[in-house]
């Protein structure tokens, strides 16, 4: 479940990892507009939470290399931080 994902983000927008028993291991988000983004860092602000915004591209080498470690950042501190996924 994703308790700790703010109640404003719909289903869609969030894409977690799965550890095989229906526990969410990891909670970051992927806004699909600049309004959902927005809302994100509005939630955050209210909520005090830092948020982390990794901005990528596909096909991207650089962008590769770094997607793991915001994957493991995301295991380790899903509940202290919110993560952002934003393709540019």
């Amino acid at each position: 479940s994703f308790r700790s994902v703010p109640p404003f983000m719909t289903a869609a927008t969030i894409r977690g990892g799965d550890d095989g028993d229906g526990s969410a291991r990891s909670r970051i988000l992927h806004p699909t507009s600049l309004k959902e983004l927005d809302d994100i860092l509005s939630q955050s602000t209210v909520t005090g939470n830092l948020v982390v915004i990794d901005f990528f591209a596909d096909n991207c080498p650089p962008c590769e290399k770094v997607a793991p470690l915001v994957q493991e950042l995301s295991e380790e501190f899903h509940d202290q931080t919110v993560f952002v996924k934003v393709n540019v």
